[in-house]
């Protein structure tokens, strides 16, 4: 027969859950886990507590990557967006000036202005 000394001896080596301490990881708890960013889970992983923080000891921070846009691009898109800025006034003016000819009046002013409007909006939400 087993005693209970063995028994509770084989019960915590086997069936116990062993945590780490605070700012130590691994399965043995000798590695470092930095407790500022992350802690030990049950198997010892360190796991850090954001996407900001990586490494195996979540000492490594990660760089936000801002995503911007250089600068020769952010003018092409201010060039093309004045383009057709300037293509919908010249487009009203047009309208206006030939108010009263037969063609401007049967396509109905109001409504291509309306249309103007639709693209000075379109161009404006880009």
């Amino acid at each position: 027969s087993v005693s209970n000394a063995t028994l509770d001896l084989l019960s915590y080596k086997y069936f116990t859950l062993k945590l780490c301490p605070l700012g130590l990881a691994g399965v043995n708890c000798d590695e470092n886990c930095d407790p500022k960013h992350g802690t030990s889970d049950r198997t010892g992983k360190c796991i850090c507590h954001s996407t900001k923080w990586s490494g195996k000891d979540c000492a490594i921070e990660v760089k936000e990557n801002l995503n911007t846009y250089p600068l020769w691009e952010v003018g092409m898109c201010y060039a093309f967006f004045g383009i057709n800025m300037l293509a919908c006034i010249v487009c009203a003016v047009w309208i206006y000036w030939k108010r009263h000819n037969e063609l401007v009046r049967v396509s109905q002013p109001f409504f291509l202005n309306l249309v103007l409007l639709g693209c000075v909006i379109s161009s404006s939400s880009i």
